[in-house]
């Protein structure tokens, strides 16, 4: 047997001796140095370690003598009180959603301006700035389109819930699971619910080749759903349609002198919080819309495509909301002072 293996039974040995005696036996160390010295010894040295109760000589381990010549004193001593139980976690939902509450919506404005990513930096404070206040509502299950139209109606009298939209373009067969992967039905279910307050266009070709008509809607207090791929934090990426995803976009903010020059503000149904994207890398990512994920079409879960799939459906595709009498909630950042 190994040196190892004896030595963890003659470890044991001398706890099972600790626990069911009140006397403290010899050696007092555990260590492999100090159990040979001990087994070594002639039977008539080791009865009188025992009898005299003194720690083995050559010892080294000084931190395990300590530990080992307080057991006697500690069992006079009344026992230590349980260690205090955790503090409960709080769930990320609740401090979230304690966070939010915590900002107001100039509050957030300001804090995604400052923390934005500049390679040249323009303007602190841009005075071409237009924004229009919504209120989150989070997505449940596939219906980030709904979700986006849903938020959108909160400019209005009416509010619409998940629900209702769901029904109503299951209705018309826009949907099966909430799904929308055309902008065109997407365009047809907005003028249904929310055209007495907003007049409903839709633009193709891409953001670039209608950039300055995007931009003056914009300003004028417009709001733009935009279909986009979404990365894992739902900032616009490129994945060939493979994650698509819906947003509104509810402010705009021109920089002089600034790379990039034009950022927008926008909400998706992932999340309570808003978002500021640069109007390039939206640009990039919504007419990167090509083909439906793979991993979808193998699930055997239904989904209502448009001919031509996703690409037909959402690439280079934006839905314009124009407001029917109301400019926007801030024209600029001193408004949020």
């Amino acid at each position: 047997m190994s040196n190892y293996k004896l030595t963890a039974i003659y470890k044991q040995k001398l706890r099972c001796k600790l626990r069911n005696s009140n006397k403290f036996l010899q050696p007092s160390c555990l260590c492999y140095h100090c159990w040979v010295e001990f087994r070594l010894q002639p039977s008539s040295v080791k009865a009188q370690i025992k009898m005299k109760n003194t720690p083995v000589s050559h010892c080294s381990c000084d931190a395990f003598n300590k530990r080992f010549e307080k057991i006697e004193d500690h069992k006079t001593t009344a026992p230590l009180p349980p260690p205090p139980l955790p503090v409960a976690m709080v769930s990320d939902s609740s401090k979230i959603s304690a966070t939010y509450k915590s900002e107001t919506v100039a509050e957030e404005i300001k804090r995604l301006w400052k923390n934005r990513e500049l390679t040249v930096y323009g303007e602190e404070f841009p005075s071409h700035f237009a924004f229009i206040k919504l209120n989150p509502i989070l997505q449940e299950g596939p219906n980030c389109g709904l979700a986006a139209l849903a938020m959108a109606a909160t400019a209005t009298p009416r509010k619409l819930s998940l629900n209702e939209l769901f029904i109503e373009a299951k209705s018309q067969n826009f949907t099966h699971q909430g799904e929308m992967f055309s902008a065109c039905d997407m365009a047809r279910l907005a003028k249904t619910v929310i055209q007495p307050w907003f007049t409903v266009e839709i633009l193709s070709g891409g953001m670039s080749a209608n950039y300055d008509y995007i931009l003056r809607s914009l300003f004028e207090g417009a709001l733009m759903l935009v279909p986009y791929d979404a990365a894992g934090n739902y900032a616009p990426c490129c994945k060939r349609g493979h994650k698509s995803h819906w947003a509104v976009v509810c402010g705009v903010v021109k920089v002089k002198g600034g790379d990039p020059d034009c950022y927008l503000y926008a909400r998706q149904g992932k999340s309570r919080y808003m978002a500021l994207w640069s109007y390039e890398e939206l640009e990039l990512s919504n007419k990167n819309l090509l083909e439906f994920d793979p991993k979808r079409a193998e699930d055997g879960t239904e989904y209502i495509l448009p001919d031509g799939g996703v690409e037909a459906g959402l690439a280079g595709k934006m839905i314009m909301l124009h407001m029917i009498h109301r400019g926007p909630d801030f024209t600029s950042f001193s408004d949020l002072c």
